[in-house]
């Protein structure tokens, strides 16, 4: 499937009104980032989360069948894309067979609801992206399309809703207040060299939705990132400029780059650059003015290719460099989308040089500075940590089998013990010490099976009540190796009772 952007000349959203309000308003809100999309193959994520959006907003049937009525009218619009046409066709389905003939709206509450997590301070916010969808997302997802059959793969392997369906659960389970999902969504777009930008596409469409918001802001182009050739310092500086002849980049250099430059002959500058919105770039002269710059002319966008056993990109590569006489050398280290490569193969054409790269291993951003980080001792695996909320959805909702049915079987015994636990601390008669110490010995037990792989217990795991019930009778018990403290969590002097002989 293409992976450029649809043509703005024909935007639907224009056949609403000049001024749509309502429905008509929040559908606009989805044609015109429709035709933003970056990553056509993802518009079904975009128009899923919009309507989850819009049924949390807990709108009258009136407005349900306004909206009814506007999708008619654009998919009238015989220049609507076919992936976004059957995408904005889905919604209406839904609604015509979900809620029209009910004769009542929906019933439901927004997603985000207090009590939150402390707050995320604005130099958190990358690091931990960086490893949410660097580390943790292509292992989750590859788990999720393994253990859950409503979710086919793609072309390229991944598919786009499980990669939705993972973040809105990491979210979620996070329990971010919205100014830390502010932060985040600005971080997505720090830079190509951290980020994928169709990873990025997907989470602001989940963020966007947990925050209740049907608009978004146009998507950034800037900033760029040297692939190769240098001038990496400059590339920072990077212009966009638009015109009837498209777009380009202009790079200001200095005079010494300009010197260099020019002291070969044929001047051959040999630089390629990747921006925010995945095109790759490639040099194309230098323009002398008030300052010096290379004008780059935008080329394909990248998508990495997860349908081998290692993901694989393709990228436009300095042709000179692969013409030189004698052995020629790929490449050992790209950073690139958050990844490192590794060249595998050259691939030439009569004007064009590509190199075939491979997955190295994932690339983050340095952690160094943010050691008093007090996310940094939660970022484990993503798997670990959705596993542990399964336990926790078991033990708040006690429905039938909900434990049997849990995804890791190996974990069932242990919530057994758990809701055997919470049972002994919230039973309408006073527990004695003895039933209470029992039931820890066998969760004590259980959990030491597992910890290898999962850890301690995240305290979050048992129903309020019943942290607070274990909290009242912390002279009793000692929890410190099999409950783990988190934000939420026991305080830490809590921790540390009761006090060990000598």
């Amino acid at each position: 499937m293409s992976t450029s952007s649809l043509p703005r000349a024909s935007n639907p959203a224009r056949i609403l009104s000049r001024r749509p309000s309502g429905p008509a308003a929040d559908l606009s809100a989805l044609l015109d980032r429709i035709q933003q999309r970056l990553y056509l193959e993802s518009i079904p994520v975009l128009a899923s989360w919009w309507l989850k959006t819009a049924f949390f907003a807990g709108h009258n049937l009136a407005w349900w069948g306004d909206l009814d009525r506007a999708i008619g009218k654009v998919l009238c619009n015989q220049s609507l894309d076919a992936t976004a046409a059957e995408a904005i066709r889905d919604i209406q389905t839904w609604v015509r067979q979900m809620v029209l003939p009910r004769h009542k709206a929906p019933e439901a509450q927004p997603l985000l609801a207090p009590p939150f997590r402390p707050e995320m301070m604005p130099d958190q916010a990358a690091p931990y992206l960086s490893r949410v969808l660097n580390e943790w997302l292509p292992g989750e997802v590859a788990r999720v399309l393994a253990t859950e059959g409503e979710f086919a793969s793609d072309e390229d392997g991944m598919s786009v809703l499980a990669i939705a369906k993972v973040l809105e659960r990491l979210l979620l389970r996070e329990h971010f207040s919205p100014a830390s999902l502010e932060l985040l969504l600005k971080a997505g777009w720090s830079s190509p060299e951290y980020f994928y930008p169709a990873d990025i596409e997907i989470f602001r469409d989940i963020v966007l939705a947990l925050l209740g918001r049907t608009a978004a802001p146009d998507l950034p182009v800037l900033p760029a990132t040297v692939l190769a050739g240098g001038f990496a310092d400059a590339a920072g500086r990077a212009l966009l400029v638009s015109s009837e002849g498209g777009d380009e980049l202009q790079v200001p250099i200095d005079q010494t780059q300009v010197l260099e430059v020019l002291k070969h002959d044929p001047v051959c500058i040999g630089s390629i650059v990747v921006t925010m919105d995945g095109r790759c770039w490639q040099s194309a002269r230098l323009q002398s003015g008030r300052e010096t710059v290379i004008i780059y002319r935008p080329g394909t966008r990248l998508r990495i290719d997860f349908s081998s056993e290692h993901a694989r990109l393709v990228v436009l590569w300095p042709g000179a460099e692969a013409r030189w006489p004698g052995t020629v050398h790929l490449p050992d280290h790209v950073a690139l989308f958050g990844r490192e490569w590794r060249g595998r193969a050259w691939e030439r054409s009569a004007d064009q040089t590509w190199l075939h790269l491979e997955f190295s291993r994932a690339l983050t951003l340095p952690e160094a500075r943010y050691a008093e980080n007090p996310y940094r001792h939660r970022l484990r695996p993503a798997s670990i940590e959705m596993a542990w909320s399964e336990v926790e959805q078991a033990l708040a909702t006690r429905a039938p089998d909900s434990i049997d049915r849990l995804h890791r079987e190996d974990l069932i015994p242990l919530t057994h013990a758990l809701e055997r636990l919470v049972d002994c601390l919230l039973r309408a008669w006073p527990p004695s010490r003895g039933d209470i110490e029992r039931s820890i010995k066998s969760v004590r037990y259980l959990q030491g099976g597992i910890a290898p792989v999962y850890g301690r217990i995240p305290w979050r795991v048992l129903p309020a009540p019943a942290r607070t019930a274990l909290l009242k009778r912390r002279g009793a018990v000692v929890l410190t190796d099999i409950f783990d403290e988190t934000p939420d969590g026991a305080p830490a002097a809590e921790r540390t009772w009761p006090p060990r002989a000598a």
